[in-house]
């Protein structure tokens, strides 16, 4: 996804929204949206011609009250979009949520974690410059605000982390087929009906691979992230007349695991009602299908008002320190690669190639054996 942003004229490109909270050394083009990080020379240039760009992207220091230059999302000011402001959030929701996802991949289990888990990181800070450059303005629906540029100061969200050593980590084939379906929503205007459900279920899970802390109690935070998971992957999952457990579990189940560990089937219970003679309902699950349901059963425990126990929350079978919240990420994107990556890559005669993908297919296998903690 980078790319070396080479505009005709410095007036090609303006500024949109800074990232306070992103560190990112490699920019993520989408053409004519890109989200760069803050040391891309072009912002100098943005800068030069914008006292409320100039503003925002001088005037951030961390919670520590360390000096902080922002992360930005740009866009070319010829764009042809029909919709600019839902074409930005698309990219940026596909962006946060592909490398949120895959930083749990990378670190579940481990030590240390420096790859980014939250997409809190990419949340855009809610001020932008006005249309001729002087004021940053605000609307939204609480209050609407036009403010000067010279009295400015802004922060990171205090409960990150947001220094060099947390960056974004992605694997760029996700990435790029992601950008397809972008273009084709927003570019060329011809998105299927699965496009449409795509960024629909990447906006709801942007909100549920937030920290889960909004609510002040890990109970209820947890029930709600759980609540947001799960309405992400029926998004995902529809089938243009329903999506329900039985539509999910179908989806996960396409991509294909290696991992005997991971393949084998056990049969769980998926439903009180249902059977002969009225027994419950169950079904023969892969591990990251069962790793849904008890998701999908937290979820319903919780909004039903039923007993929400921290079992329900840390199951049984899972590592030393691993939440049932912190594997959501990890089946989300098992999802994601049945939907998205659905074709075969051509052969490769590259040795260095076909490591590569090796190493990318097993690292998501890999990461679930490690949330199992094995």
């Amino acid at each position: 996804m980078s790319a070396n942003l080479q505009p005709t004229t410095n007036a090609d490109w303006t500024l949109a929204f800074v990232m306070p909270n992103l560190k990112s050394r490699e920019p993520f083009d989408f053409g004519d949206v890109s989200i760069v990080g803050g040391d891309e020379e072009l912002l100098e240039e943005i800068e030069k011609e914008s006292p409320a760009s100039r503003a925002l992207l001088s005037g951030f220091k961390t919670s520590l009250g360390v000096d902080k230059r922002p992360a930005a999302l740009i866009y070319r000011k010829s764009h042809k979009f029909s919709n600019p402001w839902m074409a930005m959030v698309d990219a940026r929701n596909a962006v946060a949520v592909a490398s949120a996802c895959y930083g749990w991949i990378r670190t579940i289990g481990q030590a240390n974690a420096f790859a980014l888990r939250y997409t809190d990181h990419f949340d855009f800070y809610p001020r932008w410059p006005s249309a001729d450059g002087k004021h940053l303005i605000y609307q939204g629906p609480a209050i609407s605000l036009l403010s000067e540029v010279t009295k400015f100061s802004g922060t990171t969200h205090p409960y990150l982390s947001v220094t060099d050593f947390s960056q974004p980590a992605f694997d760029l084939d996700l990435l790029h087929s992601l950008a397809k379906a972008w273009r084709r929503v927003h570019v060329t205007q011809r998105p299927s009906r699965q496009d449409r459900r795509l960024f629909r279920a990447l906006s709801v899970a942007y909100e549920a691979c937030r920290v889960p802390q909004a609510m002040d109690t890990p109970l209820y935070d947890h029930g709600k992230h759980c609540s947001l998971w799960v309405s992400a992957f029926e998004t995902l999952a529809h089938s243009g007349i329903w999506a329900g457990h039985t539509q999910v579990v179908t989806l996960i189940g396409k991509r294909n695991l290696a991992d005997a560990r991971l393949s084998r089937k056990v049969s769980m219970k998926i439903s009180k009602k249902g059977g002969k003679g009225g027994k419950p309902k169950t079904a023969s699950l892969n591990l990251p299908q069962r790793l849904y349901t008890r998701l999908y059963a937290a979820r319903n425990n919780f909004l039903h008002g039923n007993k929400l126990s921290l079992q329900d929350l840390i199951p049984k079978g899972l590592g030393d320190q691993i939440r049932l919240l912190d594997t959501a990420p990890l089946v989300f994107y098992t999802a994601l690669e049945a939907c998205m990556l659905t074709k075969p890559l051509p052969p490769t005669k590259d040795p260095m190639e076909e490591i590569r993908r090796i190493l990318r297919y097993n690292a998501l296998e890999e990461s679930f054996v490690r949330a199992l903690g094995l």
